[in-house]
């Protein structure tokens, strides 16, 4: 007489397999592939300015890290305050000479121009360059000319 149905080693064997599979299915899931590093555009910023040697860049423009908060390279890598944010000093840039220096802060001196604003106040957008408004220490040639960058 034949045996009809399975044999218990045919249902372990299934059963095992099942767990097999489930257990490579689950791997892939929660330890499967790794995750990006987040980005972190203010240190990528200043890391660009220090590679690139442009003491303005790190030493004078403002970058707004936070909503109500702007702040230099030079600030966020040498202040423990903002170490959060990951700025690493630059040992190619001197910031202190650049401080002293009333010229260095100039519109020109920041590699700026001088511009009527937007509607909006900001720098009119007419290149593939983004142009952000900067601070500087002179004032504008004329009336309501803003310092473009």
């Amino acid at each position: 007489m034949q045996k009809r149905g399975m044999s218990n080693q045919t249902i372990i064997m299934m059963v095992v397999g099942v767990l097999v599979l489930l257990g490579i299915i689950l791997g892939v899931v929660f330890l499967g592939g790794e995750k990006e590093a987040e980005s972190n555009p203010i240190a990528e910023q200043c890391e660009s300015q220090c590679e690139a040697g442009s003491v303005p860049g790190f030493c004078s423009m403002q970058r707004e890290v936070e909503e109500d908060l702007s702040l230099t390279c030079d600030t966020l890598a040498t202040n423990s305050q903002y170490a959060s944010y990951d700025v690493e000093a630059c040992p190619t840039i001197s910031c202190t000479s650049q401080e002293s220096s009333p010229l260095s802060q100039t519109c020109i001196a920041l590699g700026g121009e001088w511009e009527t604003p937007a509607v909006g106040g900001d720098c009119v957008q007419d290149s593939d360059k983004i142009k952000r408004k900067i601070t500087t220490s002179d004032d504008a040639p004329e009336e309501g000319k803003i310092c473009c960058r």
